[in-house]
């Protein structure tokens, strides 16, 4: 599996060059600019996590893709760190953690204020190591919920040796799609629909234009019903909708990339036979290889607000 070693999600937002152009209706109406300004996201890994292999994707008879964690496979962890220079990780806090819907009232406030205890902790313990890039010398928060004891980093070398010697970190994972931690335990939370704080004012949803399906998936499905896999680019629902990254609050960046991972992982669950080639941490959409019974799972579920065929990535 090959990740790719991006650095500053939120400067890589692909659509932040229009947005303070003023053009409400970017992207422009037709799949290649769509297409073209994806595939400019995955070159410059914009908040982008790169998959290649069929280890991304679980068999029949295996209900998670397999994950190297530490402990106890630190050694493996550190050398695939090593091989790409950086990697994505989700650290395990050690804190007790319960499905937020079991709890009363009382419970769950002292849960996500130990959670929230634990996240500090995490950020002082890496604060010698803030302001740099993962790959040199540095790390990068990418997903941090107060609701769940998991945290999504980018690290390199000297700082994946950094989180794994912190007290209040109990296990860090590989963060690998169809894993049983991809969630980042965002599942058994309750899902935070508080309206984002936007920085910017006037700002409002962003709402991609020029894909193809729905309503016009016919192309789509003859394609798939051939019997060859097709690439296709998935944009999905979230809850509050979603906004640029540019036009929101730090702390609402945050939540909106939860709720955009969550997202993500319901969506792999219920396409346990699609391979990812690419998602994206800071906007909800993602690429994946599927055949003509997961592509009929995509045009009917409701996380998935559109639908365009990824002509310019290749299948692998």
């Amino acid at each position: 599996m090959i990740k790719n070693n991006s650095g500053d999600h939120a400067r890589f937002a692909p659509t932040e060059t229009a947005s303070r152009r003023g053009d409400p209706t970017w992207p422009p109406v037709g799949v290649i600019n769509w297409l073209l300004i994806t595939l400019l996201v995955l070159l410059m890994g914009g908040g982008t996590m790169m998959v290649h292999g069929q280890n991304a994707t679980p068999t029949p008879t295996e209900p998670f893709a397999p994950v190297l964690q530490c402990p106890p496979n630190c050694d493996a962890l550190a050398a695939k760190v090593q091989q790409f220079g950086a990697l994505y990780v989700i650290a395990r806090l050690s804190t007790p953690f319960a499905p937020e819907n079991t709890l009363a009232a009382t419970d769950l406030t002292a849960q996500r204020a130990a959670i929230a205890d634990a996240q500090n902790g995490l950020i002082a313990g890496m604060s010698p190591y803030a302001g740099k890039l993962a790959g040199y010398g540095g790390y990068q928060l990418t997903i941090m919920s107060p609701r769940s004891p998991f945290v999504l980093l980018q690290v390199d070398q000297t700082t994946l040796a950094a989180l794994t010697a912190l007290s209040m970190v109990e296990t860090v994972y590989e963060d690998v799609p169809h894993s049983q931690y991809f969630d980042l335990g965002l599942s058994g939370v309750q899902p935070d629909t508080t309206p984002p704080a936007v920085s910017t004012p006037g700002a409002t949803p962003f709402v991609a234009a020029g894909v193809v399906c729905p309503p016009q998936c016919a192309d789509l499905r003859a394609k798939a019903a051939g019997g060859h896999p097709i690439s296709v680019i998935v944009t999905l629902k979230i809850d509050p909708p979603y906004y640029l990254e540019p036009q929101l609050t730090a702390p609402s960046k945050l939540v909106q990339r939860a709720a955009i991972r969550l997202a993500q992982a319901k969506l792999l669950t219920a396409l346990p036979t699609a391979k990812v080639q690419a998602l994206f941490y800071i906007q909800p959409t993602l690429t994946l290889t599927v055949d003509a019974v997961a592509l009929d799972a995509l045009i009917g579920s409701p996380l998935v607000a559109a639908l365009a065929e990824n002509g310019l990535v290749g299948i692998s």
